[in-house]
């Protein structure tokens, strides 16, 4: 505080906060509060869902907002709890600890939470008891729904389990891919379908090869009126001497064994291409009213330039070559063609168009930040070249792709692109998925994580679900394998999004956490299987244990009821 002369030498008058001031007299001073004096904090609760939280000690009795002071450098303890229809799924905002259902908070200052709530969601998982899977099999590394195989009404599962060794003695880690039954959960019956088998083995013997590292339902190709199947083996050998090449096979899905032209060899073979690591159907694309198929070998060289990638189209009915896509921006590592996707027609000609990620793309503002490219199905021209809506290094933006119809109500089918390695808000590798219109390219709305973690990998698997909602849209699965889940690290997470706007509708936990199980990598979605007249939901968990010995690493599958 200081003496300020105003006016004459006699007056003297108070510079600063004065109370009051007297002419002759002196000055009241009240100095401002300390903050550090303050002796309590504030906890904000906002609920979202079906649930209610209280807090210990009592101040805190939610929904759906509320406020209470504590003392200030406590501990307080928030616990929340799910009605009949709803579980809790989890917390945002400053707790100090999380354990599922309880979140502690040191009230340091004022606090702002949330507590979230998620429709119950019933889960199966599916029966591998008449399957003797392998220590590290990774069953569930790769899922796909099939049209009804067991005259059950009900769609079918594919499920790839790349590291499954041919027989304890054999060929290890060469991969099988399994036929479940979605109303049952177990491996389809023989007796009471066509089939002749519900387990493929590679028809290719070979150590390692990795079978079933991809899978996809292609329609019926033989016209056997059973729908048939395509299978990578990105590490596939070429003829015993070149090693990792890649190959892909059409299966009969009523035999199980190879179609008549169903070896789909890499058009030009190159150790280590790893053809086969992505493939996708995509609808008749040369007039023969069967649908054909993308295949992408992410570690192409082209010419001298190594692991460019490039991504080949071939016809379902004879497996001969359509066409060979290119990398338009030739850049060395880019793995151009490690996700591949159909899109739909976005040009008007008729035939879609095909969606491929080059997620170790580089950049002007980073190495490895990720591109996608649109390409003419009809062609093979580019269409369009989609970059990174928010530029940082190594987002990998482009793993994965996918075309999910019409989002924004323009009669043109969208598309969605992911980076999961994207840092959000100082967490690192948090994952980010992106939404663009098929008619413009613009993007339409990006989606996170509700609630920010570093290592989620958010945006490591999608899949696009028919409209559960009734809004008309289809709904967005995003998977988050390195999700926390209360104190189980990476125990992983599916999250279901609205298509139409984004906003969350559910959330999906592992019901037997395990840490870096990589549950939600891959997820799916399948036809109804719960009887609702809604589609349901497929999960894969493949690093997740088995009960028993040697059981590290089998994996798991689960169908959920959607909400």
């Amino acid at each position: 505080m200081k003496v300020l002369e105003v006016g004459f030498p006699l007056l003297q008058v108070w510079g600063g906060v004065i109370v009051a001031m007297f002419f002759l007299g002196g000055c009241d001073y009240k100095p401002p509060e300390d903050p550090s004096h303050i002796k309590t904090a504030t906890i904000t609760l906002t609920v979202k869902g079906v649930g209610s939280v209280i807090s210990e000690p009592e101040g805190i009795s939610c929904p759906p907002t509320c406020e209470s002071t504590f003392d200030k450098n406590s501990d307080v303890s928030l616990i929340a709890s799910g009605s009949l229809d709803t579980n809790f799924a989890f917390w945002t905002g400053g707790c100090k600890e999380e354990l599922t259902e309880n979140c502690l908070i040191s009230l340091d200052g004022d606090v702002t939470v949330e507590a979230i709530f998620s429709p119950a969601l019933l889960a199966k998982r599916l029966d591998v008891s008449a399957i003797s899977l392998s220590e590290g099999a990774l069953f569930g590394f790769s899922i796909s729904a099939i049209p009804d195989l067991d005259n059950d009404l009900k769609q079918d599962i594919i499920v790839g389990a790349p590291y499954q060794d041919r027989s304890s003695t054999t060929t290890p880690g060469e991969g099988k891919v399994y036929l479940f039954s979605g109303g049952t959960g177990l491996l389809v019956s023989t007796t009471t379908s066509l089939l002749a088998t519900s387990t493929i083995s590679h028809p290719v013997p070979q150590s390692e090869a990795r079978f079933g590292y991809s899978v996809a339902s292609m329609g019926d190709l033989d016209q056997d009126g059973i729908g048939d199947i395509l299978v990578g083996a990105p590490l596939q050998d070429r003829d015993g001497t070149t090693t990792d090449v890649g190959e892909a096979y059409l299966i009969s899905g009523k035999t199980g064994a190879l179609l008549p032209w169903g070896i789909i060899a890499h058009p030009v073979p190159q150790a280590s291409a790893q053809f086969g690591f992505s493939l996708s159907p995509i609808s008749d694309m040369n007039g023969d009213s069967v649908n054909d198929f993308i295949v992408g070998a992410n570690r192409q060289d082209v010419g001298s330039v190594k692991d460019v990638g490039e991504v080949y189209l071939f016809s379902g009915k004879t497996g001969t070559l359509l066409r060979t896509i290119k990398h338009p921006a030739l850049q060395e590592g880019a793995t151009f063609g490690l996700s591949v996707a159909s899109v739909g027609d976005l040009s008007g000609d008729g035939l879609p168009e095909i969606l491929v990620g080059a997620p170790f793309q580089d950049s002007s503002t980073g190495l490895d930040q990720g591109a996608a490219y649109l390409f003419s199905g009809a062609t093979g021209n580019l269409f369009r070249t989609i970059t990174h809506p928010a530029p940082q290094a190594t987002a990998r933006f482009g793993s994965f792709v996918m075309g999910s119809g019409d989002l924004d109500g323009d009669s043109v089918a969208d598309y969605l692109v992911s980076a999961p390695l994207q840092d959000v808000g100082g967490n690192s590798n948090q994952g980010a998925v992106f939404v663009f219109s098929g008619k413009t390219g613009n993007l339409l709305r990006r989606i996170d994580l509700p609630i920010p973690q570093p290592g989620a990998f958010f945006g490591s698997s999608i899949a696009v679900v028919p409209d559960l909602n009734g809004d008309g849209f289809p709904e967005i699965l995003i998977g988050a394998p390195g999700m926390d889940i209360g104190g189980t690290l990476a125990a992983g997470m599916a999250l279901l999004y609205s298509g139409h706007d984004g906003a969350l509708i559910a959330t999906i936990s592992n019901p037997n956490p395990e840490q870096a199980a990589q549950f939600a990598n891959p997820v799916a979605s399948i036809g109804d299987i719960s009887g609702d007249g809604k589609a349901d939901i497929l999960i894969g968990a493949p690093f997740q244990d088995g009960t028993g010995t040697n059981q590290e690493d089998r994996g798991a599958v689960l169908i959920v009821n959607s909400p």
